[in-house]
């Protein structure tokens, strides 16, 4: 995929028409912006979205691409891949400090990656933009990772705890079921 990757191009893959009825009614549900990213080389490509009204602002949509190892869909991307190919990938990244808590340590990036493939999922705490955080799962077909889910919030609406307790199981339960 390419940057310059048409929007329409994205909405119309057949995840995403599979995933985006539930994308919505998790946000319903639970109130907390839901997303679906894949990996392409270093970024991850947002190709479902679901915005919750309660967001003050939104920095993504479908087709935003953001470097992979701030996100939380990312990091689990990257911990789907082979250990030979993650560490080519991670050593090409320039870290660059998006936000407050972005990682800029190659040796802590690893380890939060490969904690993500053990644990099964992700948490971005202000790692991709001051003020919001992720929690993301693995979205499998068979014992292949094809994509990622994630919810996002507003750092004063949920702590890092409230997302393992709150969102995790809804995305966990919704991973399942796509």
């Amino acid at each position: 995929m390419t940057p310059t990757t048409p929007v329409r191009l994205l909405r119309s893959m057949p995840l995403v028409a599979l995933v985006q009825p539930r994308l919505n009614e998790l946000t319903r549900e639970l109130n907390e912006s839901c997303s679906i990213a894949i990996l392409d080389d270093l970024d991850v490509v947002y190709i479902a979205r679901s915005p919750a009204h309660s967001l003050t602002r939104d920095y993504l949509s479908v087709g935003t691409r953001l470097p992979a190892h701030v996100t939380s869909v990312g990091k689990l991307l990257f911990a789907a891949l082979p250990e030979a190919m993650l560490l080519e990938k991670v050593s090409r990244i320039r870290f660059e400090k998006l936000a407050p808590h972005t990682i800029t340590d190659r040796m802590t990036l690893l380890k939060e990656i490969r904690e993500a493939g053990r644990q099964g999922y992700a948490i971005s705490d202000q790692e991709a933009a001051l003020g919001l955080r992720s929690i993301g799962v693995p979205l499998m077909n068979g014992h292949e990772t094809v994509a990622a889910l994630s919810m996002s919030t507003e750092i004063g609406r949920l702590t890092r705890n409230d997302l393992k307790k709150r969102l995790l199981p809804a995305l966990l339960r919704a991973a399942a079921s796509s």
